[in-house]
């Protein structure tokens, strides 16, 4: 059984991952292969289902050379996640707080029906009940820094004066990004990307200084 992974264990973000000695270097092509096949069984058959003989398996390598990177399943599969979420092209940064919700609604819908995220997107939303200590360094490692950043954005527009200063940058992302989930998420039908520019504007009518 995989060590119990706590909070404290993570010192530092998912992409760090452990470095080896001397020796043969990593293979890069290996260790993508780890992270692919941690993703492929989770989206597949849930959390539950990964163990390090399964992931090693459908990547085509040995349990040590896992073992080597990752001390348990548990950072593996954080490194995984953070990879999905956090491979993005920069955030933008177009000088319009309208053109940069809109550019990030779409990177958000393409996500959602299109690549990784959406796939394993149940099984995260079942972690969050069957493993809360996985969701919560999730959250901490993965999400909240990227939450952060693009939370810059929102306050930035603020500091130009486009929005009222008393928003919460939050809120203001939050009322952005929530139905862009609800609808693709949990009802099943992705908004269209020519109906995300109203969706911002919306918001904005709101929030404008």
């Amino acid at each position: 059984m995989s060590p119990t992974l706590e909070p404290a264990q993570v010192a530092s973000p998912p992409e760090s991952a452990p470095t080896r000695g001397r020796g043969r270097p990593r293979s890069a092509a290996a260790h993508q292969a780890i992270l692919d096949a941690a993703i492929d069984i989770l989206a597949e058959s849930g959390i539950e289902a990964l163990t390090v003989e399964g992931i090693a398996s459908r990547a085509g390598v040995g349990k040590t050379t896992i073992y080597r990177r990752w001390p348990n399943k548990e950072l593996l599969l954080v490194e995984a996640v953070s990879n999905i979420v956090t491979a993005d092209e920069p955030l933008p940064d177009n000088g319009s707080i309208r053109e940069d919700l809109i550019a990030i609604a779409q990177v958000i819908r393409e996500r959602y029906t299109r690549g990784p995220l959406g796939r394993i997107l149940p099984a995260l939303l079942s972690a969050q009940l069957r493993r809360p200590e996985f969701a919560q360094i999730v959250r901490e490692h993965v999400i909240e820094p990227r939450r952060a950043l693009v939370l810059g954005i929102v306050q930035r527009a603020v500091d130009r004066g486009e929005l009222r200063a008393d928003l919460d940058p939050e809120l203001v992302f939050d009322m952005v990004t929530a139905p862009l989930f609800y609808r693709s998420v949990v009802l099943g039908r992705t908004p269209p990307e020519e109906s995300l520019a109203a969706m911002v504007d919306m918001v904005l009518d709101s929030c404008r200084a």
